[in-house]
């Protein structure tokens, strides 16, 4: 089972010959019962002002696989798999929907001139949790009695790090630049500076230019995480 890692609200910036237009991709045009989230056995992706989420459904398993699914689920306690929709802050950053993103998780824009202003993101309760206090799938960050067990890093200082890498297409290829943010880093020097993202912050993705699509790419370097 693959981990859900992030949370996104995205604000973007369509732009009409000199006229730039700003317009934010709000998920509560969708509608949803409390606590609950979207669920397609078919894997049919999902829009909204002009924006499409691929979203992605195992059949051999039967669950959510890859992209990104709209939620409102609350829950803050749940760090297990289990809880694959819940974000650490509980609530979304406007509004009462937000969206979760794992693997594979893709946005394509109606308007291949459409610029990326930025979004807002965070961690999953299930990634937060996970980094503060390991699982069944991976130890805690810092942590050397698991991987790294045996160097000469002291005890709780192993460098881990987590971080999303947003990378903008134009006609089906892969621009140069890209945009990086670190949801949690564990790099600095002993451990008074380690952090793990626990509220919503911006991500601004200006650098990236005019775009038909954006892609998400999660790494960690914990390996099994």
């Amino acid at each position: 089972m693959k981990k859900t890692i992030t949370k996104l609200a995205i604000l973007i910036g369509l732009a009409c010959n000199v006229t730039s237009i700003a317009q934010t991709v709000s998920f509560d045009t969708f509608t949803l019962s409390p606590n609950s989230y979207y669920l397609n056995n078919a894997g049919t992706d999902f829009s909204s002002v002009g924006a499409t989420f691929r979203y992605g459904w195992n059949t051999s398993w039967n669950g959510w696989e890859s992209g990104s699914a709209y939620t409102n689920v609350n829950d803050t306690v749940n760090g297990t798999y289990t809880n694959l929709y819940g974000c650490i802050t509980g609530t979304a950053f406007s509004g009462t929907n937000y969206a979760t993103v794992q693997r594979g998780a893709v946005v394509s824009f109606s308007n291949n001139t459409t610029a990326v202003n930025g979004f807002y993101i965070t961690n999953t309760t299930y990634a937060w949790k996970s980094i503060k206090n390991g699982d069944q799938f991976a130890r805690k960050f810092g942590d050397t009695t698991g991987t790294g067990s045996g160097t000469s890093i002291p005890q709780g200082q192993y460098p881990d790090w987590y971080k999303v890498i947003v990378r903008g297409y134009r006609s089906g290829l892969m621009l140069t630049d890209s945009v990086e943010y670190y949801l949690a880093d564990y790099r600095a020097a002993g451990t008074s500076n380690d952090y793990v993202i626990k509220n919503w912050q911006y991500i601004n993705c200006i650098s990236l230019g005019q775009v038909d699509s954006i892609s998400f790419d999660m790494k960690s370097s914990v390996n099994s995480f």
